[in-house]
């Protein structure tokens, strides 16, 4: 198991699309925040509407999560999704998790 897996599992994120990227301690507001840096990604390979294979990668969006705290800590999530754009139809959507 990944050093990744591991702090995910700490957190209780359990979603194999999501990589760690980087982790900080931040203090905020006096209270101290250890910053998980992570990316939402998977591969689409047909559009769900009419089945056609053209899908392509359409820049990122960053969300902030607050995750449990524990140990006098407070835990943030910054996860960069990846959007999507239909080409043929122009639609767009989001990476999706159970998390967000």
């Amino acid at each position: 198991m990944s050093i990744s897996n591991s702090i995910l599992k700490l957190v209780g994120i359990e979603d194999k699309n999501i990589k760690i990227n980087d982790i900080s301690h931040q203090t905020i507001n006096g209270v101290q925040c250890h910053i998980i840096e992570a990316k939402l990604s998977y591969d689409v390979e047909r559009c769900e509407t009419f089945g056609i294979p053209d899908v392509i990668k359409n820049g990122t969006r960053q969300t902030t999560i607050r995750l449990s705290s524990f140990n006098g800590h407070r835990y943030i999530l910054k996860l960069v999704t990846q959007r999507y754009r239909y080409y043929h139809c122009n639609s767009t959507f989001g990476a999706k998790t159970d998390i967000v």
